[in-house]
């Protein structure tokens, strides 16, 4: 049973050894004295060990020791494999022994037997062949090479007849167009269509290189040389001293165990097992599942294959509550649904997940690759709140959403791919095909999120600024008033020939110079304050981004640029520190001359006030002008302070206006890379559902939002829905709705400005057209009562959002897809989903509510998905397993793993057939499809 079934390998199935005529630089046995059996054993040993070495090198994970007509070096290099893993362990290489035959027809071929072919077969295997049974052993050079006394199409059947060899080899012609002893020659065709052989090898030449014709052949498009596709191998045919070749043609071989089998399988289906350069696989696989405490499924490790997974078993045999582990462990399980109602299988998963994990001890880890770097993820039922992230050596304690958000994954419970067809399938669609732009939806979403944090901000900060001006237009009208008034009771007394006093003359000049020395204490402590405040702030910043910098420390000027934005004495960011202490030693100083200047001032002016109060009663019958004078000049203080108040903030606030319609651009842009996003996943759409449906924008965009921000900005009293759906439908009418939108959006902005900054009696409102022609007059006085910032906040961070029209594709026509068949909506999500690369799909039973005509058009699409992700699929149906071509098969009977592996395997193959429906169909379609 193999792990994790079919993986790739990369593999050299054709390398000659040191006893080939044509090889190329010394041999072990050179250099030795009339060697005797054990030394020419030895040399031949140390010989192997630098060859499995140079393999290991050169990632090579299967290889096949190919000398003509016999098999000596391919023994001797298992063997020697075998003692190296006895002291250095386990060693990820197959050797497969094999020949290179030259047959009666001057047609050359590989003839590749299991890895662990006993040589005694091997040998009886030469001599069915009719090959001399001496073959010279300890010879440096192997034997004569005479062609077979067969033609080449009788190897198969020949081998074939002995009970101990039947299905432990594979034959593979050469196909190398023009290559020495090919099979793919003028005249050969008829031969060639009749040969009972799946693949072919090519040496030191790819497919790709061959001319358009000769892959035509191949590729099974011309009948009269052949109607199947033929699997086709790369090799090396390296004979070299040095090594130069293994490796150099090497090809990638999807195989579940170092058995003739396993290639076979390979060439029965090349377009998914075989590549000719590093394959293209998924970047995020659960490796493997661990479960403990579980009542009902045997506690373990279940293995997964990167690509597709099938998981099978009778009703009840646990298939589900597998899937189910593995969505617990990622934060997506029945108990972390965040649906507004349970389906009927999240209410099931729900109690077996609580019947069957032990409440203490239930704890299910996955073993994850993330892009290659190892991943463990460890959830406990007792805390299952929070989910153990273990990478890079560290343990780290993350939310559900934390993990949903760093392993990306779609699944879906039995039944619940069938309910996405249900309701506003549209819409669940459109989620569907924009979910493989999900990582730059992400990205506008997040940019909204914090546009609309600023919108609050600068709006609050403009209505601020819109106050803050219309404050200091009144006070300086107010300001010029009561200096008029003041003038005129001035001269009151002076016409009367009372000329004032002195103290009574200067008062003014005296009350503004206090207040004077009092804003200039608390303009010097704040702005201390703020001073210190930013600059600590920012050396904290500085220090944060720079720690541990440069990385690269050839870099003189990077290393300049850090060093000096370090705390060090001769640091430049210790200079900005000692600048520091000198704008502290600034203020200080400053404020220390205001205190002597206080200590003047204070005496001289406690002094006047009592000058003042004593003159004051001189100017007999002015009391009342006085007081009036003392009331004005008390009024203009008051009006002085809330312009410089006025002054200061409209200065802080200069740029509300900009950064808020700054804000407002960037929303509307946003808005559109949203809409062109969605555009282009409609583009893909039908590719992405293998041409089952297809898609544009609507016309009329998505208002739904719209409606919601409008109805919460303008609810008023007796405001009826009409009223509301009048309001917008002014926006769906117009030509450009984004653009009347946003005027709506200006109305109640300057509506907003003029109500937060207009005095008490506030005047004439501002004009707003658009709300006019929808709304009466005393609603738009509610309007002018009731707008706050809120409510217009609402609606400038509302967007509208882009709408799809989506069609089911049937024979040719086009229908709305919300009107196609439950089956037809299943089988295009499906297709979308398989043709996604948003993480591993993990799906309980597919093939609900498809028919088999549909599961057929699905199983074409697995072929090409399980490259851009991997599949976990728990399933009944035979034919997506078997045809599907599943990398690892996973049999599960009463709670326990019973068999795992690929369908190579033989005991997975009788798993396939005795417990799943049509599983020896499947076989047969199989047999049928490839004609073997």
């Amino acid at each position: 049973m193999s792990i994790r079934g079919a993986e790739f390998r990369k593999s050299d199935l054709q390398v000659h050894s040191p006893r080939d005529a044509g090889w190329d630089g010394a041999r072990p046995e050179d250099g030795l004295t009339a060697p005797n059996s054990t030394q020419i054993q030895n040399a031949r040993e140390t010989y192997c060990r630098s060859f499995i070495g140079k393999c290991i090198s050169e990632d090579l994970r299967a290889v096949a020791i190919t000398d003509h007509h016999e098999g000596i070096y391919a023994y001797i290099a298992i063997q020697t494999k075998v003692a190296m893993e006895q002291t250095s362990g386990p060693i990820d290489l197959w050797i497969f022994p094999g020949m290179e035959i030259t047959c009666k027809d001057s047609c050359q071929a590989l003839v590749l037997f299991d890895a662990d072919l006993p040589q005694v077969l091997f040998e009886k295997a030469r001599g069915k062949l009719g090959l001399p049974a001496e073959c010279g052993v300890n010879n440096a050079k192997g034997i004569q090479v005479e062609p077979l006394a067969k033609n080449i199409e009788e190897v198969q059947p020949l081998l074939d007849s002995d009970g101990e060899l039947h299905g432990r080899f594979i034959v593979l012609p050469h196909v190398k167009p023009s290559g020495h002893k090919t099979v793919l020659r003028e005249g050969f065709h008829m031969r060639f269509k009749d040969m009972p052989y799946v693949g072919g090898y090519m040496d030191k030449c790819y497919p790709h290189q061959l001319k358009p014709g000769d892959r035509r052949i191949l590729e099974g498009e011309i009948p009269a040389w052949s109607s199947e596709k033929r699997g086709v191998i790369s090799t090396s045919d390296a004979r070299h001293a040095d090594f130069r070749d293994i490796g150099k043609h090497a090809s990638w071989i999807k195989l579940a165990t170092p058995t003739a089998e396993s290639i076979r399988q390979a060439m029965l289906a090349p377009d998914s097992r075989i590549r000719h350069d590093d394959p293209k696989l998924p970047s995020v696989v659960i490796s493997s599942i661990t479960v403990t405490g579980s009542k009902y499924l045997g506690d373990g490790t279940y293995s997964f294959n990167q690509q597709m997974n099938s998981i099978i078993g009778g009703r009840g045999a646990g298939k589900s509550t597998l899937l189910e582990y593995v969505r617990f462990a990622l934060g997506c399980s029945a108990l972390d649904n965040v649906a507004p109602t349970a389906s009927n299988a999240t209410t099931r998963l729900s109690e077996i997940l609580e019947g069957t994990l032990d409440p203490n001890f239930g704890t299910i880890t996955l073993d994850i690759l993330l892009n290659g770097a190892a991943v463990k993820v460890i959830r406990q039922m007792s805390k299952r709140s929070v989910i153990t992230v273990h990478a890079d050596g560290t343990d780290t304690l993350s939310t559900v959403d934390d993990v949903r958000t760093l392993i990306p994954t779609q699944q879906y419970r039995q039944g619940e791919l069938s309910d996405l067809a249900h309701g506003d399938a549209e819409k669940r669609l459109l989620d569907l095909i924009t979910g493989q732009a999900k990582q730059r939806l992400s990205e506008v979403e997040a940019k909204l999120k914090k546009n609309a944090q600023g919108l609050s901000e600068f709006l609050a900060k403009a209505v601020r600024l819109s106050a803050a001006r219309q404050s200091r237009s009144h006070a300086e009208t107010h300001i010029k008033l009561l200096r008029a008034q003041i003038d005129n009771l001035k001269k009151q007394i002076s016409t009367a020939g009372q000329a004032p006093t002195p103290a009574v003359e200067s008062h003014d000049k005296y009350l503004r110079q206090q207040a004077a020395l009092t804003s200039t204490r608390a303009t010097l402590t704040k702005g201390l304050a703020q001073i210190q405040k930013g600059l600590d702030d920012f050396i904290k910043e500085i220090s944060q981004v720079s720690a541990d910098q440069p990385l690269f420390d050839d870099s003189a000027e990077m290393k300049k640029v850090f060093d000096s934005l370090t705390i060090s004495p001769d640091s430049q960011l210790n200079i900005l520190n000692s600048h520091k202490s000198q704008i502290t030693m600034w203020f200080g100083n400053q404020i220390l001359q205001l205190e002597k200047a206080e200590a003047e001032w204070n005496p001289k002016f406690q002094q006047h006030l009592i000058e003042y109060e004593e003159q004051k009663k001189t100017l007999a019958g002015k009391q009342s002008v006085i007081e009036s004078l003392e009331q004005l000049s008390s009024q203009e203080r008051d009006a002085t302070k809330q312009h410089e108040i006025a002054v200061n903030e409209e200065a802080e606030l200069r740029d509300a206006d900009a950064q808020l319609n700054t804000l407002r651009t960037e929303r509307t842009s946003l808005q559109s890379e949203l809409t062109s996003i969605v555009s282009d996943q409609l583009i893909r759409i039908e590719q992405a559902s293998s041409g089952l449906a297809n898609g544009k924008l609507a016309v009329e965009p998505d208002t739904t939002n719209v409606l919601d921000a409008i109805t919460k900005a303008f609810s008023l009293p007796q405001m009826r829905e009409a009223r509301l759906q009048a309001i917008l439908k002014t926006v769906i009418d117009a030509e450009n709705k984004s653009t009347k939108w946003k005027e709506i959006q200006d109305e109640m902005l300057e509506l907003l400005k003029w109500k937060e900054g207009a005095p008490t009696e506030k005047g004439t409102p501002p004009l707003t057209p658009i709300l006019q022609s929808v709304l009466e007059d005393s609603f738009m006085e509610r309007l002018r009562e009731h707008i706050s910032i809120d409510r217009v906040s609402l609606l400038l961070i509302t967007i509208i959002r882009p709408r799809a029209d989506i069609f089911h594709v049937r024979g040719g026509t086009q229908i709305e897809f919300r009107k196609a068949s439950q089956g037809e909506q299943a089988a295009t999500l499906l297709n979308i989903l398989m043709n996604q690369s948003n993480g591993p799909l993990i799906i309980d039973q597919p093939e609900e509510d498809l028919d088999n005509k549909i599961i057929n058009e699905i199983i074409r699409t697995i072929s090409k998905s399980k490259d851009e992700r991997q599949l976990i699929l728990a399933t009944h149906n035979a034919n997506i397993v078997v045809n599907g071509d599943s990398e690892n098969v996973i049999e599960i009977a009463l709670g326990k793993q019973k068999s795992a592996g690929a369908i190579d395997e033989q005991d997975v193959r009788l798993s396939i057939t005795d417990t799943m429906e049509g599983g020896k169909d499947a076989f047969e379609l199989r047999r049928k499809k490839y004609n073997f």
